[in-house]
């Protein structure tokens, strides 16, 4: 049922005696209304259906009880206020070129990361899982790399791209970002984060995938056994989608 049914149509005039009926119909109208100050518990025969654009706006917190289903249909949306998400990404590591000289190995026993066996030029490619319209901030790739005596001529970098249908590569922000630990062995030496910011870039998964590529650091005092840790991607979201 949309709205209750007037009780009198053509209205109230002035002097009219209510009948029985009329109390008894107002009567129950109220007993059935929501109450927006008071609350409690209702459970309608029908869905309650708000139409207009404004829709339905609660300001306070809001609780869904477990077991419950919230079902969209078509292109409809969950629209929350804009926050930025930080999340790892999990996803298959791959080194693209089964011919390379084995720059990157994976330990497939003891800690199974991936490592720099040799100063090479191969890149590590890591796939990133951004939702849908989310704005990607940035992302950082955590190393940790070997003990050495002086920092190497080329320390590790990294580079965020999108790639088209046709396998074209399109950078994304400044396009490389440099490690910036190498002030001294000593900070070089422990785990830390290589960032690429201010990429403010809106996904498109309909068009474009996406992925970061580390490479390896290289020249003079190299030493094998870098380590991948992880990937972090920072985002802002407005709404939220399938994934």
């Amino acid at each position: 049922m949309a709205h209750y049914t007037l009780i009198r149509p053509g209205g109230w005039p002035l002097g009219l005696n209510p009948s029985v009926a009329n109390w008894q119909a107002l009567d129950d109208r109220i007993f059935s209304l929501v109450s927006g100050d008071k609350g409690g518990a209702w459970s309608p025969v029908d869905p309650i259906i708000f139409s207009n654009v404004s829709g339905m706006q609660v300001t306070g917190e809001a609780k869904i009880r477990d077991g419950v289903v919230v079902a969209l249909s078509g292109a409809n949306r969950i629209t929350l206020v804009s926050r930025q998400v930080q999340k790892e990404q999990e996803g298959q590591v791959y080194f693209p070129d089964p011919s390379s000289t084995g720059t990157w190995t994976l330990s497939i026993t003891g800690d199974q990361f991936w490592r720099q066996s040799v100063s090479g030029s191969e890149l590590l490619t890591i796939p990133l899982r951004i939702p849908h319209g989310a704005v990607l901030n940035s992302v950082s790739v955590e190393v940790d790399p070997a003990d050495h005596t002086a920092v190497p001529t080329y320390p590790p970098r990294i580079q965020v791209m999108r790639i088209d249908q046709n396998g074209s590569t399109i950078p994304l922000g400044a396009g490389v970002a440099n490690d910036t630990f190498t002030s001294s062995v000593e900070v070089y030496e422990q785990l830390h984060a290589i960032t690429l910011s201010s990429i403010a870039h809106t996904v498109d998964r309909t068009l474009y995938r996406y992925v970061a590529q580390l490479s390896g650091e290289g020249g003079a005092n190299f030493v094998a056994g870098l380590r991948y840790l992880r990937t972090l991607c920072s985002y802002t979201v407005t709404a939220i989608d399938e994934d």
